[in-house]
């Protein structure tokens, strides 16, 4: 027969147990203000149906957003003549962010509240940060990998990549690894310097970088001399080779954008080139010139599948005027959104836009969605809308369209705007 303790024991247990509960109360209570005390701005925004953007003024750049009934909000504490840059939504739409000199010479990254109207600076130094981006989500995601996902953000400074803290406001370098590359390296030389000629192969610094959806590999479009170069890299692997930066393909410009359901890789490029020109087959040189199989496409790679797989052409054009611009994948992944238009060897202007399925040759499933000088689409997180600029003589106003091309609407007024975007909550 179970013995029962003492009432003395009892109240022993129960005061020790009340006793951890208060320390794990007072404990959490002193994280909650020390965390609160370095970032007072926490909880959700309301930012559904808002769309951000860059409004180009006659002196700087001014970041704004539109809400869903159209009215202009322009952010706060902008000093006339600085400029604002490369915006952001955080994946749950909860906060914007943009890189900006209005502070410091240099340019660093900013987070706007839209709900409490606030503007925070959140990173400092005499070196520019650019471009900051988050991890792609798959449709659906948890609100928990929503907002995991914004906690750390790429961005290049000085030509290099680093993956930035959003909370502890700390950075480290991505690449180049600091720590370099020792793959076939001399005795004594010294990782870093044999991991530069690697890169210095492959071009002179990054412009733009992004990270896949498993985190595991980052690819980013590197400057050369003449032209770009689109590389990747695989940040773990059990053999040194694997985590060498490997090139997928150069030209005179590299636009990129990211599957968030494969993982894959949608670029565009324009004036095709070989990536290793002192190695060009021998059969691509005729007569002493270079011959291209191509001059302008869109193709999608994906780290994730067989090497015999990982390339594939999605639309090509072989006539040297006839391009595309920039593509951008839809929120499920099954199309892109693309201008189509014309290139002068410097100069892409575009004609209109269209939508194609994402898939090899995709191009000729592809339909025209709208006719005019547009540039910088985005999605609605939806998948139902997008927006974009529509150049009309010397304003750049800010359109949505539904995906099956009706409803075209302008948002803003005749004004000059750059980089609309979706917010990403949908309610």
């Amino acid at each position: 027969m179970e013995q029962k303790q003492p009432k003395i024991v009892q109240k022993l247990l129960l005061r020790t147990f009340f006793l951890l509960l208060t320390v794990a109360a007072v404990f959490l209570g002193i994280q909650f203000i020390l965390n609160w005390r370095k970032d007072p701005d926490t909880g959700p925004a309301n930012t559904i149906g808002m769309i951000a953007a860059i409004q180009i003024h006659d002196e700087g750049q001014q970041a704004v957003i539109f809400d869903k009934d159209g009215k202009k909000t322009p952010s706060p504490e902008y000093t006339p003549g600085k400029t604002d840059r490369d915006i952001v939504w955080l994946p749950n739409g909860n906060r914007l962010y943009f890189t900006s000199d209005r502070k410091e010479a240099a340019f660093n990254l900013y987070r706007w509240n839209p709900d409490k109207g606030t503007v925070v600076q959140r990173s400092s130094g005499s070196l520019s940060r650019f471009d900051p981006s988050f991890v792609p989500l798959e449709p659906g995601a948890s609100k928990a990998e929503l907002d995991g996902s914004g906690k750390f953000s790429l961005m290049t400074q000085g030509g290099f990549v680093l993956e930035f803290d959003m909370s502890e406001l700390t950075s480290r370098q991505l690449l180049p690894p600091p720590g370099g590359v020792t793959q076939g390296a001399d005795e004594g030389a010294g990782g870093s310097g044999q991991f530069d000629a690697i890169y210095k192969r492959l071009g002179n610094s990054f412009r733009t970088a992004r990270m896949l959806k498993n985190q595991d590999y980052i690819v980013a479009v590197m400057k050369q001399d003449e032209g770009e170069v689109l590389v990747y890299q695989k940040l773990s692997g059990s053999a040194p080779e694997e985590q060498l930066p490997k090139a997928v393909m150069a030209g005179e410009h590299i636009d990129i954008d990211i599957d968030p359901k494969s993982g894959a890789v949608v670029f565009t490029v324009l004036s095709f080139q070989y990536p290793d020109r002192e190695n060009i087959p021998k059969d691509k040189i005729k007569n002493g010139k270079v011959v291209r199989d191509f001059e302008h496409g869109v193709f999608m790679f994906n780290p994730y599948l067989p090497s015999s797989e990982m390339l594939q052409y999605i639309a090509v054009s072989r006539v040297p005027g006839q391009a595309f611009g920039p593509a951008v994948v839809s929120p499920d992944g099954n199309r892109i959104a693309l201008t189509t238009g014309s290139y002068d060897g410097t100069t892409y202007t575009p004609a209109g836009m269209a939508l194609m399925p994402l898939q090899k040759g995709g191009m000729a499933g592809g339909t025209p969605l709208v006719a005019g000088h547009i540039y910088e689409i985005n999605w609605h997180p939806s998948g139902e809308k997008l927006t974009y600029i529509k150049s009309e003589g010397r304003s750049r106003s800010i359109y949505t369209i539904s995906a099956d091309g009706s409803s075209e609407t302008k948002v803003s007024d005749d004004g000059a705007y750059m980089t609309p975007k979706f917010s990403p909550q949908t309610g």
